[in-house]
């Protein structure tokens, strides 16, 4: 498999798609959309870096999504994609304790400022140096703690809030860990959908020079 190889069966579909600028607009301006829209006519599909979004990873788990987390990205990388992976630093998770005392996780960069609506909070980047694909775990302090598995909350609306934390982090650490340009995120699950939106204003901020988000829901509850 070659970068690109099958394009093709999709292009059809994407050039008879119509964008629905309504929705868009509930969280933009007219002059903000227009603009988006523009930059996203630079997006080059020969030189993008696909970035896998996951709530699960290969250490904190409930079910099947963490298998696809653990080989939908090195499937990709192997094919020849260039490929990254980032997912939240589940800080109370067992397994997550037992890495982090093997020596697995290094730390990138510390106290990244992050600020989204009302919500500010600092970011730290840790990668998983033993991972096949380069892998990036988010940690902010007071998020990502669920014990067991990603979605044991004693609160259960803290796993809404900590969806919307992550999407607003990932644009972040793509910013500060160089992937800027022609960054097309792959979100799995409503937990990571909001990063279609948080992208997007990296952009205008131009933290990111342009990137694109595709969906895919496994669980649509």
């Amino acid at each position: 498999m070659t970068p690109g190889q099958f394009d093709h069966v999709f292009q059809t579909k994407l050039q008879s798609w119509t964008r629905l600028g309504f929705a868009a607009q509930s969280f933009f301006s007219l002059q903000e959309f227009n603009r988006l829209n523009k930059i996203a006519q630079s997006f080059d599909a020969r030189s993008r870096t696909i970035v896998f979004t996951f709530f699960e990873n290969n250490y904190a788990s409930l079910g099947g999504l963490a298998a696809i987390a653990k080989s939908l990205p090195k499937f990709m990388k192997n094919g020849g994609e260039s490929v990254v992976f980032i997912s939240p630093f589940h800080r109370n998770n067992k397994k997550i304790k037992k890495a982090c005392e093997s020596g697995n996780f290094v730390t990138i960069f510390e106290a990244a400022p992050i600020t989204c609506a009302n919500f500010s909070a600092v970011l730290s980047c840790l990668q998983d140096i033993t991972a096949d694909v380069p892998s990036y775990f988010c940690s902010i302090d007071d998020h990502f703690t669920a014990e067991t598995d990603p979605y044991a909350y004693g609160d259960p609306s803290m796993l809404a809030k900590d969806a919307l934390v992550f999407c607003a982090a990932v644009p972040v650490m793509l910013s500060r860990l160089g992937f800027k340009n022609n960054v097309l995120i792959h979100a799995h699950d409503w937990e990571c959908s909001a990063v279609a939106l948080t992208s997007q204003m990296a952009v205008l901020r131009e933290d990111l020079t342009n990137a694109k988000t595709v969906l895919t829901l496994h669980n649509s509850y």
